[in-house]
């Protein structure tokens, strides 16, 4: 879950700020985070879900008299953001709140971790859910319907954007 408010968080930065991209489709599988448009899209996202002020005042309030951060403290953070165990140890750093071995240090095993602190897992599992949330497939349909892209063309599309179950009707409904 958590990921998948990063995953909503990043695509909001290329709606508001990549005005270009309008017949972009962003395949996980194929994204390339190297790529400055994508960077600046991943420090937006970081920097939407878990602000620099609102971390920094939570942390002082959890610190009290200590000095470091312990992995508690880093979980009741992801917990409170809503954030993946990942983009919390990123803030954290990029923050110079922990340094990059205790990042290493605390990455496995937050499943685990998070339970035996009383916390709710589901923040770091998948949903199962998996569905498109766009209308691409309708307006490729429309397209293909007015006779403004070819048949080839419109099964290229779909095909692009990963789209096949609605080519090969894998959900084994009769047409």
């Amino acid at each position: 879950m958590g990921h998948q408010y990063y995953t909503g968080a990043h695509e909001l930065c290329h709606l508001l700020y990549h005005k270009h991209l309008e017949r972009y489709v962003c395949n996980v599988g194929l994204y390339d985070s190297r790529a400055p448009m994508e960077r600046e899209s991943d420090s937006f996202a970081g920097q939407f879900l878990v602000p620099d002020a609102a971390l920094e005042y939570l942390v002082s309030r959890r610190l009290g008299t200590r000095k470091s951060l312990s992995i508690a403290d880093g979980v009741f953070l992801e917990q409170y953001f809503q954030v993946s165990h990942s983009v919390m140890l990123i803030r954290l750093e990029q923050l110079g709140l922990i340094d990059k071995a205790q990042s290493e240090d605390w990455k496995p095993g937050i499943i685990r971790t998070a339970r035996e602190l009383g916390y709710d897992t589901s923040l770091y599992k998948p949903t199962g859910i998996s569905s498109t949330m766009s209308d691409y497939a309708e307006k490729a349909k429309k397209a293909l319907d007015e006779g403004l892209i070819s048949r080839g063309k419109y099964e290229e599309l779909l095909l692009e954007a990963e789209l096949h179950s609605i080519l090969f009707d894998e959900e084994g409904e009769d047409e």
